[in-house]
């Protein structure tokens, strides 16, 4: 009977949405129903009439029949959704969310029980140990508690270093990558698989709207252009301050870019046009002068912070110790200060006098030229 009830509150209420309830099993036509498609069928015929013969009487027709479809119930569908944003399709998944929402509701607790995620770093797993333990108690008097089962521990190492952390008698499991704020971390301080997974993320939503707006042609460039600043480039280029362009880094990402632009110019790879004249027909800046002027960015505002502040203590650091054999990787801060001398002109030691004036450092970055496109297409 409890199951009954929460089903007939939530079909009046919000409804649920059946996905390919429709002929054909489309899930984006699902709204074609036989109550729409009569609907549709009754307001053609006196609309054809007017047509036809364009008379007074077939207009006040046309119109009586449009108020009377206006002032009839409107079957709308509203969508359920779980607490993570997941369309819910089966009566099961309704039901819960009802239950979860109504538990919620009846019985409120405490406003910070779900509390932003933390990260602990520390030097020694005996450290981190000390301060995993810690906080326990303290969550407990917030009315919070950790969950072990969203834990995980990581050690930022070459080679491969057993930790074992403990959460109230649970030993964390510990992995070689984790997400944290969309940034995929891995245990070897990597950032190559990072790029890839962003680059596999742009191209999956060039391929979502592949013919819904990149080659259709019903939408002007305009519009298509205003998608792919505000949702390819950004899917793309997320985190990019802190990425290490090697050639091949750079190569990739502008085979992501023109992958989408050639589309929109109506182009292919079989047209033979090069990247920088498909650029230039579309008023679009390069990709790459936009990551190198951002880095740069960062790098002024890294130089221009006070003591004190973790991320410029962070960029400043150097690390004790000996290094493993063979080449060593290049760090992003020889990276980005190489970027700025190639760029700006801007040698190494006068990097900090130059960075630290604000307007300078932003007029500077604002006239930034694009390389030269190596781009034979």
């Amino acid at each position: 009977m409890f199951r009954a009830s929460i089903v007939e509150v939530a079909d009046r209420c919000c409804g649920r949405k059946v996905v390919g309830a429709c002929r054909g099993g489309n899930a984006q036509t699902s709204w074609w129903t036989p109550a729409v498609r009569d609907a549709v069928k009754l307001k053609k015929e006196p609309y054809r009439a007017l047509l036809a013969c364009g008379t007074p009487e077939a207009a006040d027709r046309f119109w009586t029949t449009i108020r009377r479809l206006r002032k009839r119930k409107q079957c709308t569908v509203n969508t359920v959704y779980s607490g993570d944003g997941v369309l819910l399709t089966s009566t099961k998944d309704v039901v819960d969310r009802w239950k979860e929402y109504f538990e919620d509701l009846l019985n409120p607790t405490n406003a910070f029980q779900r509390g932003n995620d933390v990260v602990l770093l520390a030097s020694l797993a005996r450290d981190l140990q000390l301060s995993l333990d810690r906080f326990p108690a303290a969550y407990e008097v917030a009315g919070m508690k950790i969950s072990t089962s969203k834990s995980e521990a990581m050690v930022l190492n070459r080679k491969k270093v057993e930790c074992l952390l403990r959460v109230k008698e649970e030993i964390l499991p510990q992995v070689e990558e984790f997400k944290y704020l969309g940034v995929l971390f891995m245990s070897e301080g990597r950032m190559e698989q990072e790029v890839d997974r962003r680059i596999g993320a742009a191209s999956a939503v060039m391929r979502a709207l592949h013919r819904s707006v990149v080659v259709k042609r019903e939408l002007s460039r305009k519009a298509k252009l205003s998608i792919y600043r505000s949702i390819f480039v950004p899917t793309l280029t997320y985190g990019h301050e802190l990425w290490v362009m090697t050639e091949r880094t750079r190569s990739r990402v502008q085979a992501a870019e023109m992958s989408f632009l050639r589309r929109v110019a109506g182009l292919s790879l079989r047209d033979r046009v090069r990247s920088s004249a498909i650029r230039e027909e579309l008023r679009v800046e390069p990709l790459l002068l936009r990551v190198e002027r951002s880095q740069m960015r960062w790098l002024g505002h890294l130089l221009r912070m006070p003591p004190g502040r973790l991320p410029g203590e962070v960029f400043r650091a150097c690390p004790s110790g000996r290094r493993p054999p063979g080449r060593p990787r290049t760090r992003w801060r020889d990276y980005v200060s190489r970027l700025a001398w190639e760029r700006l002109g801007i040698p190494p030691d006068e990097l900090e006098e130059v960075a630290g004036e604000r307007e300078v450092w932003a007029s500077l970055l604002r006239l930034l030229p694009p390389q030269p496109d190596p781009d034979k297409r």
